[in-house]
């Protein structure tokens, strides 16, 4: 599986790290925070990407160890698929709360004058623990024109991750990760094993379910991976892009902090 565009421009290398010290402004937490979110969301999509193209891979090396039934290996390869697209959407959905999360931390940290003889510096510790605490907070639809009036130098940044969030592919991604996390668990046909299969009861021409198969959510990882390639080119990845470069705008961090 090939991407369109490299991870790489998400998080550049730094063109020139030399900088006046004496001139270069002391981090403030959000600098701090931003830089850390950027990394973070780097990372996680490096991840989804890798699982990602292993739905496409027919071996269990590394995985399981093969048998002498080639009808079993096969299934095996289908765990091996599920378990990877599963992970997949599970980073592709983090990659968008990190998202969220830095923006809201950046947007929300009392801004203090962090001068270097200031007693009022946040230390590493409470930074920390700033964060968790922002992290905490997830993106809610209705928060958005309340946050946009708190803080409206982030007003566009909010706006445009609500739009995103109502893209109808986000919601799909979403809707997924949401249904293994909190409602069931789907059939796979590339699993090749459906359940056992009930007594077929016929009443008014109607099939009446009689096992566990008849009523589970059925899939294709093929397609649901399909789905998760398009999400990524198409939407996440542009929409990624752009909200850092206007989050890096508005924040303006350090050079201290980039290091």
């Amino acid at each position: 599986m090939d991407f369109k565009e490299d991870l790489q421009i998400l998080n550049p290398l730094p063109k020139n790290n030399s900088f006046n010290l004496l001139e270069a402004a002391t981090p403030q937490p959000e600098d701090v925070f931003l830089v850390t979110k950027k990394s973070e969301i780097y990372e996680r999509y490096q991840d989804a990407r890798m699982f990602l193209r292993w739905t496409e891979t027919e071996t269990i090396k590394g995985w399981f160890k093969k048998t002498d039934s080639e009808e079993m290996n096969a299934r095996l390869i289908g765990f091996k698929k599920k378990y990877c697209y599963e992970l997949a959407l599970l980073y592709y959905n983090a990659i968008i709360d990190i998202a969220w999360g830095a923006c809201y931390a950046c947007a929300t940290i009392e801004k203090g004058k962090l001068l270097a003889n200031s007693t009022s510096i946040m230390g590493a510790n409470e930074a920390e623990e700033a964060l968790r605490h922002f992290e905490r907070n997830p993106y809610e639809r209705k928060a958005i024109p309340s946050l946009s009036r708190q803080y409206p130098a982030f007003s566009d940044l909010f706006d445009a991750f609500q739009s995103f969030m109502n893209k109808p592919s986000t919601k799909t991604v979403r809707d997924s990760f949401q249904f293994i996390k909190h409602r069931g668990v789907p059939i796979y046909k590339e699993e090749g094993h459906i359940g056992i299969p009930g007594i077929k009861i016929h009443v008014n021409d109607k099939v009446i379910a009689t096992s566990s198969s008849d009523v589970r959510k059925k899939l294709s990882i093929g397609e649901q991976a399909q789905m998760l390639k398009d999400f990524d080119e198409k939407c996440l990845y542009p929409f990624i892009g752009d909200f850092i470069t206007k989050l890096e705008e508005v924040v303006n961090p350090s050079p201290l902090a980039m290091i």
